[in-house]
């Protein structure tokens, strides 16, 4: 059969692409494309055929529009003859290519579509949940991510409820949830760190700290210091007190090409740990640095793509993160704890949701 040939290529594409550059990859893409296309012309109401195209097409860096008009062309064509689960496969999918497009407004409302379709794709859901998360509408995140886990019961939808149960405040429930996760996969960094957050909210201070030890105990500094832990890392120890912990943790950061300007919490550490020399060297180098990029833009010069409104509020909030810097500095010699930097902050994922993904294909039944 044709839809298994199909198939087919798509397993011999994953095979390559785990051991193959990109660019090594690209014939065996273009002749997928080619197979895909000739087989459209021959069942042009073919729905695998259409989906896998518009995978194929994004994974050639064709224009970012054309897996979208793809498949919106095809549901303007075809709708009086897919089913329910197809037009919801199709908004799903094109929900996706909205994302990667960088049309952010779009990817709700083609989500939305697939639900009104009656979704039996758990791909519908989860970043729905997520959608609703970041506009702290956490009983609607919490009612979509429960959707998902009835559909598929996985790490990622486990772990997106629990961190509703933590936007909540219901650190118990977060907890006890990541848990059961952690048993299932010990050392795993992201839930690790959740852990760690979380009791330290709950105020269990030696089980935070394990949390933390097991992190870096299993992670090399390189690795540790290439990603955002090394900041969220810092934040809980700086929650729970543990001073120490964060100039340890700053003193290798100093090593790679990060500001430190608002890092308030760090310079509190270096005073609440009695090393103010430090201290007024690196306050005063961030200072200094601050000055000269305000010394830049003022001098920078007016022309047509930078008009003078545009260089004033320029100056003008440069002005200001230079006074807000000030203040927080004789706030923290006055003993003035800043907050954390994050406010120890957790958010769910969403792993690639494509249905007909070529990269990531499980054949799914619904």
């Amino acid at each position: 059969m044709k839809i298994n040939q199909l198939f087919t290529y798509i397993k011999q594409f994953q095979e390559l692409n785990k051991v193959k550059s990109y660019d090594d990859t690209v014939p065996l893409l273009e002749e997928i494309e080619g197979y895909l296309l000739d087989n459209i012309a021959q069942q042009p109401s073919n729905i695998d055929f259409v989906c896998y195209l518009a995978s194929v097409q994004l994974e050639l860096n064709r224009e970012l529009e054309k897996p979208i008009q793809l498949l919106e062309n095809f549901l303007n064509k075809y709708e009086n003859s897919l089913t329910l689960q197809d037009k919801a496969r199709i908004y799903t999918n094109l929900a996706y290519y909205y994302h990667d497009g960088c049309y952010f407004d779009g990817e709700p409302v083609q989500l939305k579509k697939a639900e009104q379709y009656q979704s039996a794709f758990p791909q519908t859901y989860s970043p729905l949940g997520v959608y609703y998360f970041d506009k702290k509408n956490f009983m609607q995140a919490e009612k979509y991510f429960k959707k998902a886990i009835s559909l598929s019961d996985t790490f990622l939808t486990q772990y997106n409820l629990a961190c509703v149960y933590y936007a909540l405040e219901q650190y118990q429930q977060a907890e006890e949830k990541w848990q059961i996760l952690l048993a299932e996969n010990p050392h795993n960094q992201e839930l690790l760190l959740s852990l760690a957050t979380c009791t330290a909210k709950l105020a269990k201070k030696a089980e935070s700290l394990a949390y933390l030890t097991d992190i870096i105990e299993h992670t090399s500094i390189d690795a540790f210091m290439g990603n955002i832990d090394y900041d969220n890392i810092a934040e809980v120890y700086y929650e729970l007190e543990e001073y120490e912990k964060v100039c340890e943790i700053f003193a290798n950061k100093e090593k790679y090409p990060f500001s430190l300007s608002n890092r308030y919490d760090y310079f509190y550490a270096l005073w609440a740990t009695n090393q103010q020399e430090k201290f007024e060297t690196i306050t005063q180098t961030e200072y200094d640095i601050l000055k000269a990029m305000l010394a830049e833009t003022k001098a920078e010069e007016i022309t047509d793509d930078y008009p003078v409104k545009e260089k004033q509020e320029a100056i003008k909030c440069q002005l200001e993160e230079l006074q807000e810097f000030q203040q927080e500095i004789k706030k923290i010699k006055q003993g003035i704890k800043p907050p954390t930097f994050f406010d120890l902050y957790i958010h769910p994922q969403c792993d690639c949701y494509l249905i007909d993904c070529i990269r990531h294909h499980k054949q799914i039944t619904v």
